[in-house]
Protein backbone atom coordinates (compact mmCIF):
# COMPACT_ATOMS: atom_id res chain seq x y z
CA UNK A 1 0.00 0.00 0.00
CA UNK A 2 3.45 2.69 0.70
CA UNK A 3 4.53 1.84 -2.43
CA UNK A 4 1.34 2.46 -4.42
CA UNK A 5 0.46 5.58 -2.69
CA UNK A 6 4.27 6.57 -3.22
CA UNK A 7 4.47 5.83 -7.15
CA UNK A 8 1.34 7.45 -7.47
CA UNK A 9 2.15 10.82 -6.39
CA UNK A 10 5.71 10.52 -8.25
CA UNK A 11 4.09 9.80 -11.52
CA UNK A 12 1.86 13.24 -10.00
CA UNK A 13 5.04 14.57 -9.50
CA UNK A 14 6.11 14.09 -13.09
CA UNK A 15 2.76 15.67 -14.53
CA UNK A 16 2.49 19.05 -13.74
CA UNK A 17 2.15 21.58 -10.54
CA UNK A 18 1.33 24.66 -9.26
CA UNK A 19 3.50 27.91 -9.83
CA UNK A 20 3.98 29.44 -6.46
CA UNK A 21 5.05 32.75 -7.07
CA UNK A 22 4.07 32.64 -11.21
CA UNK A 23 2.12 35.35 -12.34
CA UNK A 24 -1.19 34.80 -12.51
CA UNK A 25 -3.71 35.52 -15.64
CA UNK A 26 -2.36 37.87 -18.21
CA UNK A 27 -6.06 38.86 -19.44
CA UNK A 28 -8.73 40.97 -17.95
CA UNK A 29 -12.24 39.09 -17.43
CA UNK A 30 -13.47 40.91 -20.72
CA UNK A 31 -10.33 39.61 -22.94
CA UNK A 32 -11.08 37.84 -26.03
CA UNK A 33 -10.39 34.04 -25.93
CA UNK A 34 -7.66 33.09 -28.91
CA UNK A 35 -6.15 29.57 -29.26
CA UNK A 36 -2.80 29.50 -28.05
CA UNK A 37 -0.08 29.55 -30.79
CA UNK A 38 2.02 26.92 -32.15
CA UNK A 39 5.33 26.75 -31.05
CA UNK A 40 7.70 27.70 -33.40
CA UNK A 41 5.48 31.08 -33.43
CA UNK A 42 6.19 31.43 -29.84
CA UNK A 43 9.63 30.78 -30.34
CA UNK A 44 9.64 32.76 -33.49
CA UNK A 45 7.77 35.96 -32.21
CA UNK A 46 5.07 37.28 -32.17
CA UNK A 47 3.27 39.19 -34.81
CA UNK A 48 2.51 42.05 -32.83
CA UNK A 49 6.21 42.87 -31.73
CA UNK A 50 8.29 41.76 -29.00
CA UNK A 51 9.27 43.07 -25.22
CA UNK A 52 11.74 45.61 -27.29
CA UNK A 53 8.69 47.23 -29.54
CA UNK A 54 9.99 46.11 -32.51
CA UNK A 55 6.97 44.72 -35.15
CA UNK A 56 7.50 41.34 -35.33
CA UNK A 57 10.74 40.74 -33.89
CA UNK A 58 11.96 37.91 -31.69
CA UNK A 59 10.70 37.02 -28.38
CA UNK A 60 13.32 35.46 -26.07
CA UNK A 61 11.93 32.37 -24.71
CA UNK A 62 9.65 31.74 -22.69
CA UNK A 63 7.71 34.47 -24.16
CA UNK A 64 7.07 37.29 -21.16
CA UNK A 65 4.23 38.57 -19.52
CA UNK A 66 2.35 41.23 -20.16
CA UNK A 67 1.33 42.04 -16.69
CA UNK A 68 -0.69 45.33 -16.98
CA UNK A 69 -3.18 42.93 -18.74
CA UNK A 70 -3.87 41.22 -15.63
CA UNK A 71 -5.86 44.19 -14.04
CA UNK A 72 -9.58 42.98 -14.57
CA UNK A 73 -10.08 46.93 -15.28
CA UNK A 74 -7.31 48.35 -16.88
CA UNK A 75 -5.72 47.96 -20.15
CA UNK A 76 -5.38 44.22 -22.12
CA UNK A 77 -2.36 45.74 -24.01
CA UNK A 78 -0.14 43.13 -26.09
CA UNK A 79 3.00 42.22 -24.98
CA UNK A 80 5.52 45.04 -25.39
CA UNK A 81 3.46 47.84 -25.51
CA UNK A 82 4.83 51.30 -25.25
CA UNK A 83 8.18 49.86 -25.50
CA UNK A 84 11.19 50.27 -23.43
CA UNK A 85 13.39 47.97 -21.26
CA UNK A 86 10.36 47.34 -18.82
CA UNK A 87 7.50 46.37 -21.35
CA UNK A 88 5.86 43.06 -20.31
CA UNK A 89 7.63 43.00 -17.20
CA UNK A 90 6.13 41.39 -14.04
CA UNK A 91 6.30 41.95 -10.51
CA UNK A 92 9.78 39.79 -8.89
CA UNK A 93 8.72 39.83 -5.55
CA UNK A 94 6.28 38.04 -3.77
CA UNK A 95 4.84 36.66 -0.21
CA UNK A 96 1.79 34.08 0.13
CA UNK A 97 0.24 33.04 3.73
CA UNK A 98 -1.92 30.43 4.53
CA UNK A 99 -4.34 28.64 7.03
CA UNK A 100 -3.85 25.28 6.72
CA UNK A 101 -6.66 22.71 7.82
CA UNK A 102 -5.14 19.04 7.59
CA UNK A 103 -4.90 16.21 9.14
CA UNK A 104 -2.56 14.03 10.76
CA UNK A 105 -2.18 10.81 9.60
CA UNK A 106 -3.47 8.40 12.94
CA UNK A 107 -1.44 6.01 14.93
CA UNK A 108 -2.59 2.25 16.19
CA UNK A 109 -1.42 0.53 19.79
CA UNK A 110 -1.89 -3.65 18.21
CA UNK A 111 -2.16 -4.65 22.20
CA UNK A 112 -4.36 -4.01 24.97
CA UNK A 113 -3.13 -1.56 27.51
CA UNK A 114 -5.57 -1.45 30.45
CA UNK A 115 -7.89 -3.98 31.03
CA UNK A 116 -11.29 -4.02 33.84
CA UNK A 117 -11.88 -7.87 35.30
CA UNK A 118 -12.72 -9.64 38.37
CA UNK A 119 -10.77 -10.55 40.92
CA UNK A 120 -9.88 -14.31 39.12
CA UNK A 121 -8.96 -12.86 35.99
CA UNK A 122 -6.92 -9.76 37.30
CA UNK A 123 -7.46 -8.26 33.94
CA UNK A 124 -5.58 -10.78 31.85
CA UNK A 125 -6.27 -10.73 28.53
CA UNK A 126 -8.21 -13.78 27.34
CA UNK A 127 -10.08 -14.41 29.86
CA UNK A 128 -13.79 -14.32 29.73
CA UNK A 129 -14.36 -11.61 33.04
CA UNK A 130 -11.69 -9.48 31.45
CA UNK A 131 -12.75 -5.93 29.67
CA UNK A 132 -10.08 -4.47 27.49
CA UNK A 133 -11.11 -0.55 27.97
CA UNK A 134 -7.91 1.31 25.72
CA UNK A 135 -5.79 -0.20 23.45
CA UNK A 136 -6.01 -2.34 19.77
CA UNK A 137 -7.56 0.88 18.75
CA UNK A 138 -6.99 3.71 16.74
CA UNK A 139 -5.87 7.27 17.80
CA UNK A 140 -7.38 9.71 15.62
CA UNK A 141 -5.59 13.23 16.00
CA UNK A 142 -8.83 14.60 13.65
CA UNK A 143 -8.41 17.99 11.60
CA UNK A 144 -5.37 20.13 12.96
CA UNK A 145 -5.22 23.76 12.46
CA UNK A 146 -1.56 25.82 11.39
CA UNK A 147 0.20 27.97 9.12
CA UNK A 148 2.68 27.96 5.72
CA UNK A 149 4.26 31.16 4.61
CA UNK A 150 5.97 31.46 0.81
CA UNK A 151 8.20 34.41 -0.19
CA UNK A 152 9.95 34.29 -3.26
CA UNK A 153 11.66 36.53 -6.05
CA UNK A 154 12.07 35.84 -9.89
CA UNK A 155 15.89 37.05 -10.96
CA UNK A 156 14.72 38.66 -14.13
CA UNK A 157 11.94 41.05 -15.24
CA UNK A 158 10.12 38.32 -17.30
CA UNK A 159 10.13 35.47 -14.78
CA UNK A 160 12.33 32.90 -16.53
CA UNK A 161 14.54 32.21 -13.21
CA UNK A 162 13.75 32.54 -9.36
CA UNK A 163 14.07 31.32 -6.05
CA UNK A 164 11.24 30.70 -2.92
CA UNK A 165 11.12 29.42 0.53
CA UNK A 166 8.12 27.95 2.29
CA UNK A 167 7.86 26.53 5.35
CA UNK A 168 4.65 25.51 7.03
CA UNK A 169 3.77 24.23 10.79
CA UNK A 170 0.87 22.69 12.04
CA UNK A 171 -0.52 22.42 15.93
CA UNK A 172 0.15 19.53 18.37
CA UNK A 173 -2.39 17.17 18.05
CA UNK A 174 -3.23 14.99 21.42
CA UNK A 175 -5.55 11.93 22.26
CA UNK A 176 -6.18 11.20 25.57
CA UNK A 177 -8.24 8.44 28.15
CA UNK A 178 -8.55 8.71 31.51
CA UNK A 179 -9.91 6.07 33.62
CA UNK A 180 -10.74 6.33 37.90
CA UNK A 181 -11.81 4.45 39.82
CA UNK A 182 -14.41 4.58 42.86
CA UNK A 183 -13.31 5.44 46.43
CA UNK A 184 -13.51 2.24 47.42
CA UNK A 185 -11.56 0.76 44.27
CA UNK A 186 -13.98 -0.45 42.11
CA UNK A 187 -13.56 -1.18 39.56
CA UNK A 188 -10.50 -3.89 39.39
CA UNK A 189 -8.56 -1.77 36.94
CA UNK A 190 -4.72 -3.25 35.42
CA UNK A 191 -2.08 -2.79 32.98
CA UNK A 192 -2.14 -6.18 30.68
CA UNK A 193 1.12 -7.85 28.92
CA UNK A 194 2.42 -10.55 27.14
CA UNK A 195 4.99 -11.93 29.13
CA UNK A 196 7.48 -13.58 26.63
CA UNK A 197 10.12 -15.45 29.15
CA UNK A 198 6.85 -17.21 30.76
CA UNK A 199 5.27 -17.10 27.14
CA UNK A 200 1.81 -16.70 28.61
CA UNK A 201 -0.92 -13.14 28.87
CA UNK A 202 -0.71 -11.52 32.65
CA UNK A 203 -0.98 -8.65 34.39
CA UNK A 204 -0.19 -5.99 36.93
CA UNK A 205 -3.06 -4.80 39.31
CA UNK A 206 -2.92 -0.78 39.58
CA UNK A 207 -6.19 -0.55 41.59
CA UNK A 208 -8.76 -2.74 42.90
CA UNK A 209 -11.29 -3.19 46.26
CA UNK A 210 -9.20 -3.40 49.23
CA UNK A 211 -6.32 -2.44 47.41
CA UNK A 212 -5.76 0.82 46.10
CA UNK A 213 -7.93 3.60 44.28
CA UNK A 214 -6.57 4.31 40.65
CA UNK A 215 -5.99 6.95 37.96
CA UNK A 216 -4.60 5.78 35.02
CA UNK A 217 -4.26 7.96 31.77
CA UNK A 218 -2.70 7.10 28.01
CA UNK A 219 -1.92 10.32 25.98
CA UNK A 220 -0.84 10.02 22.40
CA UNK A 221 0.37 13.10 20.40
CA UNK A 222 2.07 14.64 17.35
CA UNK A 223 3.87 17.03 16.12
CA UNK A 224 5.08 18.06 12.30
CA UNK A 225 6.54 21.03 10.67
CA UNK A 226 8.91 21.83 7.55
CA UNK A 227 10.28 24.28 5.36
CA UNK A 228 12.12 24.11 2.16
CA UNK A 229 14.09 26.35 -0.44
CA UNK A 230 13.89 25.75 -4.27
CA UNK A 231 14.80 27.38 -7.64
CA UNK A 232 12.42 27.94 -10.08
CA UNK A 233 12.22 28.00 -14.00
CA UNK A 234 9.88 28.78 -15.95
CA UNK A 235 10.06 25.81 -19.32
CA UNK A 236 6.73 27.71 -20.98
CA UNK A 237 4.38 29.44 -20.73
CA UNK A 238 1.98 30.37 -23.40
CA UNK A 239 1.20 34.40 -24.99
CA UNK A 240 -0.15 36.99 -22.82
CA UNK A 241 -2.65 38.27 -25.42
CA UNK A 242 -5.14 36.35 -24.46
CA UNK A 243 -7.42 35.16 -20.96
CA UNK A 244 -6.39 31.45 -21.52
CA UNK A 245 -2.94 30.57 -20.43
CA UNK A 246 -0.85 27.84 -19.70
CA UNK A 247 2.45 27.88 -17.53
CA UNK A 248 5.53 24.86 -16.50
CA UNK A 249 8.25 25.51 -14.80
CA UNK A 250 10.48 23.14 -13.27
CA UNK A 251 10.95 22.84 -9.41
CA UNK A 252 14.94 21.93 -7.90
CA UNK A 253 16.10 22.24 -4.43
CA UNK A 254 16.84 21.88 -0.84
CA UNK A 255 13.88 19.99 1.87
CA UNK A 256 13.65 19.52 5.74
CA UNK A 257 10.74 18.02 7.26
CA UNK A 258 9.97 16.55 11.38
CA UNK A 259 7.58 14.73 12.90
CA UNK A 260 7.56 13.71 15.99
CA UNK A 261 5.30 11.31 18.32
CA UNK A 262 4.85 10.51 22.04
CA UNK A 263 2.95 7.80 23.36
CA UNK A 264 2.68 8.50 27.96
CA UNK A 265 1.16 5.50 30.23
CA UNK A 266 0.82 6.00 33.97
CA UNK A 267 -1.19 5.35 36.76
CA UNK A 268 -1.04 6.76 40.19
CA UNK A 269 -2.68 4.12 42.83
CA UNK A 270 -3.43 5.14 46.53
CA UNK A 271 -3.23 2.36 48.65
CA UNK A 272 -6.07 1.88 51.31
CA UNK A 273 -6.06 -0.12 54.39
CA UNK A 274 -5.50 -4.12 53.54
CA UNK A 275 -3.22 -2.95 50.54
CA UNK A 276 0.39 -3.30 49.91
CA UNK A 277 3.00 -2.74 47.20
CA UNK A 278 6.54 -4.14 46.14
CA UNK A 279 9.27 -1.93 45.23
CA UNK A 280 12.77 -3.24 44.74
CA UNK A 281 11.49 -6.26 47.23
CA UNK A 282 10.43 -4.04 49.76
CA UNK A 283 6.86 -4.37 50.64
CA UNK A 284 4.89 -0.77 51.40
CA UNK A 285 1.62 -0.92 53.36
CA UNK A 286 -0.26 1.68 55.16
CA UNK A 287 -0.41 1.63 59.05
CA UNK A 288 -1.68 3.18 62.38
CA UNK A 289 -0.26 2.33 65.54
CA UNK A 290 -0.94 4.12 68.88
CA UNK A 291 0.49 3.88 72.39
CA UNK A 292 -0.48 5.34 75.69
CA UNK A 293 1.86 6.04 78.57
CA UNK A 294 0.34 7.37 82.41
CA UNK A 295 2.63 8.39 85.28
CA UNK A 296 2.50 9.87 88.54
CA UNK A 297 4.46 12.55 89.64
CA UNK A 298 5.08 13.06 93.56
CA UNK A 299 4.90 16.81 95.17
CA UNK A 300 1.84 18.01 93.33
CA UNK A 301 1.37 21.35 92.65
CA UNK A 302 2.10 24.05 95.23
CA UNK A 303 3.53 21.22 97.28
CA UNK A 304 -0.41 19.26 97.75
CA UNK A 305 -1.12 15.87 96.15
CA UNK A 306 0.47 14.66 93.24
CA UNK A 307 -0.03 15.09 89.78
CA UNK A 308 -0.74 12.74 86.84
CA UNK A 309 0.84 12.75 83.26
CA UNK A 310 -0.78 10.62 80.58
CA UNK A 311 1.21 10.90 77.06
CA UNK A 312 -0.43 8.92 74.05
CA UNK A 313 1.28 9.02 70.74
CA UNK A 314 -0.23 7.99 67.61
CA UNK A 315 2.21 7.16 64.30
CA UNK A 316 0.12 6.11 60.94
CA UNK A 317 1.22 5.81 57.65
CA UNK A 318 -1.98 6.00 55.45
CA UNK A 319 -0.72 7.84 52.46
CA UNK A 320 1.12 5.56 50.08
CA UNK A 321 1.08 6.22 46.21
CA UNK A 322 2.38 3.93 43.65
CA UNK A 323 3.52 5.88 40.26
CA UNK A 324 3.94 4.19 37.17
CA UNK A 325 5.00 6.14 34.34
CA UNK A 326 6.48 4.35 30.13
CA UNK A 327 6.88 7.29 27.97
CA UNK A 328 7.99 6.64 24.38
CA UNK A 329 8.93 9.03 22.20
CA UNK A 330 10.31 9.27 18.48
CA UNK A 331 11.79 12.10 16.58
CA UNK A 332 11.79 11.73 12.56
CA UNK A 333 14.16 14.77 10.97
CA UNK A 334 14.58 14.48 7.10
CA UNK A 335 17.06 15.67 5.14
CA UNK A 336 16.77 15.69 1.22
CA UNK A 337 16.82 17.26 -2.22
CA UNK A 338 13.45 18.58 -4.10
CA UNK A 339 12.67 18.28 -7.29
CA UNK A 340 9.35 18.58 -9.07
CA UNK A 341 7.23 20.46 -11.66
CA UNK A 342 4.66 23.11 -11.32
CA UNK A 343 1.52 23.62 -13.85
CA UNK A 344 -1.20 26.37 -14.32
CA UNK A 345 -4.06 27.39 -15.92
CA UNK A 346 -5.35 30.62 -16.40
CA UNK A 347 -8.75 31.62 -17.09
CA UNK A 348 -9.18 35.41 -17.01
CA UNK A 349 -8.57 36.02 -13.15
CA UNK A 350 -8.91 32.10 -12.31
CA UNK A 351 -6.52 29.67 -12.08
CA UNK A 352 -5.84 26.33 -11.49
CA UNK A 353 -2.78 25.21 -10.23
CA UNK A 354 -1.26 21.70 -9.97
CA UNK A 355 2.24 21.11 -8.24
CA UNK A 356 4.01 18.00 -8.07
CA UNK A 357 7.35 17.50 -6.17
CA UNK A 358 9.37 14.81 -4.32
CA UNK A 359 12.39 14.95 -2.09
CA UNK A 360 14.66 12.07 -1.69
CA UNK A 361 17.34 12.18 1.04
CA UNK A 362 18.16 11.22 4.56
CA UNK A 363 15.36 10.41 7.35
CA UNK A 364 17.28 10.76 11.03
CA UNK A 365 15.25 8.88 13.25
CA UNK A 366 15.58 8.97 17.29
CA UNK A 367 13.99 7.16 19.73
CA UNK A 368 13.87 7.65 23.41
CA UNK A 369 12.03 5.46 26.40
CA UNK A 370 11.70 6.56 29.63
CA UNK A 371 10.57 4.11 32.27
CA UNK A 372 10.23 4.57 36.29
CA UNK A 373 8.13 3.41 39.33
CA UNK A 374 8.03 5.18 42.31
CA UNK A 375 6.25 4.71 45.96
CA UNK A 376 5.73 8.22 47.78
CA UNK A 377 4.59 7.67 51.98
CA UNK A 378 3.99 10.17 54.29
CA UNK A 379 4.25 9.36 58.12
CA UNK A 380 2.10 11.67 60.36
CA UNK A 381 3.15 11.75 64.05
CA UNK A 382 0.90 13.05 66.75
CA UNK A 383 2.23 13.29 70.92
CA UNK A 384 -0.72 14.41 73.34
CA UNK A 385 -0.11 15.25 76.70
CA UNK A 386 -2.12 15.48 79.34
CA UNK A 387 -1.25 16.33 83.18
CA UNK A 388 -4.33 16.32 86.01
CA UNK A 389 -3.03 17.84 89.46
CA UNK A 390 -5.07 18.08 92.41
CA UNK A 391 -7.22 20.87 92.49
CA UNK A 392 -9.22 22.64 89.32
CA UNK A 393 -5.49 22.87 87.67
CA UNK A 394 -5.79 20.80 83.72
CA UNK A 395 -2.82 21.35 81.15
CA UNK A 396 -2.83 19.54 77.77
CA UNK A 397 -0.61 19.87 75.21
CA UNK A 398 -0.31 18.56 71.55
CA UNK A 399 1.99 18.54 68.58
CA UNK A 400 2.57 16.35 65.04
CA UNK A 401 4.81 16.09 62.70
CA UNK A 402 4.97 14.85 59.34
CA UNK A 403 7.27 13.28 57.44
CA UNK A 404 7.38 12.05 53.20
CA UNK A 405 10.13 9.50 51.62
CA UNK A 406 10.20 8.86 48.19
CA UNK A 407 11.53 5.34 46.88
CA UNK A 408 12.60 5.02 42.71
CA UNK A 409 12.49 2.23 40.77
CA UNK A 410 14.34 1.63 37.18
CA UNK A 411 11.82 0.85 34.77
CA UNK A 412 8.02 0.79 34.54
CA UNK A 413 5.58 -2.19 32.84
CA UNK A 414 6.30 -1.50 29.13
CA UNK A 415 9.55 0.55 29.28
CA UNK A 416 12.21 -1.77 30.75
CA UNK A 417 15.19 -1.49 32.33
CA UNK A 418 17.13 -3.55 29.04
CA UNK A 419 15.50 -0.60 26.27
CA UNK A 420 15.61 2.67 28.56
CA UNK A 421 18.12 5.38 27.02
CA UNK A 422 18.00 7.16 23.05
CA UNK A 423 18.56 5.42 19.66
CA UNK A 424 19.14 7.08 16.89
CA UNK A 425 19.87 6.05 13.38
CA UNK A 426 19.94 7.36 9.57
CA UNK A 427 17.87 5.25 6.40
CA UNK A 428 16.71 6.36 3.48
CA UNK A 429 13.51 8.15 3.02
CA UNK A 430 11.37 9.80 -0.07
CA UNK A 431 8.67 12.41 0.97
CA UNK A 432 6.63 13.36 -2.01
CA UNK A 433 3.78 16.34 -2.39
CA UNK A 434 0.89 16.88 -4.35
CA UNK A 435 -0.64 20.50 -4.42
CA UNK A 436 -4.13 21.75 -5.96
CA UNK A 437 -4.71 24.97 -6.00
CA UNK A 438 -7.82 27.28 -7.14
CA UNK A 439 -7.41 31.34 -7.23
CA UNK A 440 -8.51 34.53 -8.44
CA UNK A 441 -6.56 37.58 -8.73
CA UNK A 442 -8.48 40.18 -7.36
CA UNK A 443 -6.17 43.24 -8.10
CA UNK A 444 -2.74 42.99 -10.04
CA UNK A 445 -0.56 42.69 -6.43
CA UNK A 446 -3.38 40.33 -4.45
CA UNK A 447 -4.86 36.99 -5.05
CA UNK A 448 -6.81 34.54 -3.24
CA UNK A 449 -6.46 30.83 -3.11
CA UNK A 450 -8.27 27.50 -1.85
CA UNK A 451 -6.42 24.43 -2.22
CA UNK A 452 -5.94 20.65 -0.96
CA UNK A 453 -2.29 19.49 -0.07
CA UNK A 454 -1.11 15.80 0.42
CA UNK A 455 2.51 15.02 1.96
CA UNK A 456 3.72 11.45 2.25
CA UNK A 457 6.67 10.81 4.58
CA UNK A 458 8.50 7.06 4.12
CA UNK A 459 10.99 5.59 6.35
CA UNK A 460 9.62 7.23 10.25
CA UNK A 461 9.48 5.41 13.45
CA UNK A 462 6.22 6.03 15.71
CA UNK A 463 5.78 5.79 19.27
CA UNK A 464 2.42 4.07 19.49
CA UNK A 465 4.68 0.97 17.72
CA UNK A 466 7.32 1.06 20.48
CA UNK A 467 4.01 0.05 22.11
CA UNK A 468 4.02 -3.92 21.72
CA UNK A 469 1.96 -4.85 25.11
CA UNK A 470 5.27 -7.44 25.72
CA UNK A 471 6.93 -7.26 29.27
CA UNK A 472 9.34 -9.53 31.25
CA UNK A 473 7.91 -9.59 34.54
CA UNK A 474 11.32 -9.94 36.08
CA UNK A 475 12.13 -6.32 35.18
CA UNK A 476 9.15 -4.71 36.48
CA UNK A 477 10.61 -3.14 40.13
CA UNK A 478 7.22 -4.20 41.37
CA UNK A 479 7.31 -7.49 40.65
CA UNK A 480 8.03 -10.42 43.77
CA UNK A 481 10.37 -11.90 40.94
CA UNK A 482 12.28 -8.53 40.28
CA UNK A 483 15.70 -9.15 39.54
CA UNK A 484 15.73 -12.90 39.52
CA UNK A 485 17.75 -13.71 36.01
CA UNK A 486 15.86 -14.25 32.97
CA UNK A 487 16.82 -14.17 29.50
CA UNK A 488 15.00 -10.93 28.12
CA UNK A 489 13.97 -10.95 24.15
CA UNK A 490 15.20 -8.77 21.90
CA UNK A 491 13.93 -5.50 21.34
CA UNK A 492 12.84 -3.81 17.47
CA UNK A 493 13.84 -0.20 18.78
CA UNK A 494 12.69 1.31 15.38
CA UNK A 495 10.23 -0.43 13.59
CA UNK A 496 9.43 1.47 10.14
CA UNK A 497 6.41 2.77 8.99
CA UNK A 498 4.90 5.59 7.00
CA UNK A 499 3.17 9.08 7.70
CA UNK A 500 0.50 11.23 5.70
CA UNK A 501 -0.69 14.97 5.88
CA UNK A 502 -3.23 15.79 3.93
CA UNK A 503 -6.06 18.83 3.72
CA UNK A 504 -7.47 21.87 3.27
CA UNK A 505 -5.84 25.29 2.40
CA UNK A 506 -6.59 29.14 2.13
CA UNK A 507 -4.84 32.13 1.35
CA UNK A 508 -3.38 35.30 0.18
CA UNK A 509 -1.11 36.36 -2.34
CA UNK A 510 1.29 39.87 -2.26
CA UNK A 511 3.48 40.80 -5.30
CA UNK A 512 5.50 43.48 -6.07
Amino acid sequence: MRNGVLGFIVVMTAGASLAWGQSPPTGGLGSPSIIPPPLPEMMGGYPGGGPNGGPGGPVDYPPPLNWDGLDPNGSNGAPGAGGGNNAGAIPRLWIMGEYLFWAPRSTAYSAPLLTSGSATSMGAVGLPTTNVLYGQNVANFDFASGARINTGLWFDQYGRLGFNVSGFFLENKQENYNAVSSETGTPLLARPFFDPSLGANTSYVIGAPNFATVTAFNRTQTASYGVEGNFLATLLRTSSERSFGYTLGFIAGFRFMSLSDTSEIGSQSDLLLGGAVLLNNQIFAPFNTTATTVQSVGGGVGGVGGATVTTTTTQTISNISLFLYDRFKTQNNFYGGNIGLYNQFRFGSWSIGLTGKVALGSMHQVVETVGSSKVTNSTTRTINTNVVAPGPVVTNSSSTSTTSQNFLGTGGIYAQSDQLGRYQRNTFAAVPELNLTLGYQFTPALAGYFGYTMIYMSNVVRASDLVTGQSVTALQPTSATFGTFTNVPSRNMFPSSSFVLQGFNAGFSIRY
